[in-house]
């Protein structure tokens, strides 16, 4: 192989972080689409998600297969990034309404709101709800030598390939919950900023966190199919910022803490 192109798959190349996300999961039990393409819901032209993985999860055991009332899926949208720039987030108060619509809107025929309203909230310890904090701006160099502003594209990718799959990714099950994520690396962390304080020795005393979340509102076209008419629809969306070391303490949490909650409410509406 030529040197010019063994070192750029040696120390450049995107695909390294990118393959190594998708040999970790499977490793998992996930079911990887590997750049799957989209259809851009502004240009209409097609464009690709680094990785769609999907688990489906037995609502009951012993159910059958056929039956999709007993099944739902768990998808992870994800863009793999390798920030060649440290990055700041402008972190704010959690609205818990707002969060709790997230989480609702962010899954499909699950009954989540109905989780949240229980005197026994099984969804009290859902990432989305504890997290103290959470950004809607950040401080990054905004193009690189291409011209690109790679963390607004690496969240509208992860969105919008969320968006353009919702419906698809449930079929065959009762329904879905849904994480858009950007997976990171080359970058120890993010530095998160409460304050809108400027000074050396504030900025100096700033830490980074592997695991954040940003608040994206985010306007989108959607075609009603029985009119055929379309219209702006504009949503709040959740989107994980999760480092590549942190990915398997993340999976393990919302197993936890998340999806094995949902299968429990699941089994026992079932039985009720």
């Amino acid at each position: 192989m030529e040197n010019d192109l063994k070192k750029l798959i040696q120390e450049k190349s995107g695909n390294n972080l990118h393959l190594e996300i998708v040999d970790f999961l499977k490793k998992l039990d996930w079911s990887v689409d590997i750049s799957p393409y989209y259809c851009d819901d502004f240009t209409d032209k097609p464009r690709e998600i680094d990785i769609i993985a999907t688990r489906k999860i037995q609502i009951l055991e012993g159910a059958w297969e056929e039956n999709k009332n007993f099944w739902f899926n768990v998808v992870l949208f994800i863009e793999c990034k390798n920030f060649t720039n440290n990055l700041n987030f402008r972190i704010f108060n959690n609205d818990q309404k707002l969060s709790k619509e997230i989480l609702c809107n962010q899954s499909l025929n699950l009954y989540l709101g109905a989780m949240i309203k229980e005197t026994e909230n099984q969804l009290k310890n859902h990432h989305y709800l504890i997290t103290p904090m959470i950004a809607k701006l950040y401080d990054y160099p905004k193009k690189d030598k291409n011209g690109k502003d790679n963390v607004f594209d690496a969240m509208t990718q992860s969105l919008k390939s969320y968006i353009f799959f919702k419906d698809k990714k449930a079929e065959g099950v009762k329904g879905g919950i849904y994480y858009p994520m950007v997976i990171y690396d080359k970058i120890d962390g993010i530095y998160s900023m409460s304050k809108n304080n400027r000074e050396d020795k504030y900025l100096d005393s700033l830490k980074k966190s592997k695991n954040n979340i940003f608040h994206l509102k985010y306007s989108y076209p959607k075609t009603d199919f029985i009119s055929s008419r379309t219209k702006n629809l504009t949503e709040d969306f959740y989107i994980d910022f999760i480092h590549k070391d942190e990915l398997g303490n993340f999976l393990t949490n919302i197993e936890k803490n998340e999806i094995e909650k949902i299968k429990l409410f699941l089994g026992d509406v079932k039985n009720r």
